[in-house]
């Protein structure tokens, strides 16, 4: 029995650095497939971050989710891989 069929994983994470102007203007041009999405301040100012976005911005405290997800680079995209019960953690680069 896998988790995901108990609760299916439906969100969107994004993860962020905060100071960087290019992730920001990125983040902002997503269309997230899911009904929830969170952005997730992996560096920055967590204020500063909301009001650029003006939206709710979570901070990963201690990088506990980057680590749970050994996500390595910035910014990156945790969602349900599409028919399938797992989860999909893709970096993107930003030019």
């Amino acid at each position: 029995m896998s988790p995901f069929d108990i609760t299916p994983f439906n969100e969107t994470l994004y993860f962020i650095d905060g100071d960087d102007e290019k992730q920001l203007a990125w983040v902002v041009a997503q269309k997230p497939t899911t009904a929830t999405n969170k952005i997730i301040l992996v560096n920055g100012n967590i204020k500063t971050t909301a009001e650029t976005l003006n939206q709710r911005i979570y901070f990963d405290q201690g990088g506990v989710l980057v680590n749970r997800f050994g996500i390595e680079k910035l910014p990156s995209v945790v969602d349900e891989m599409p028919n399938q019960p797992l989860l999909r953690i893709t970096e993107v680069a930003v030019q």
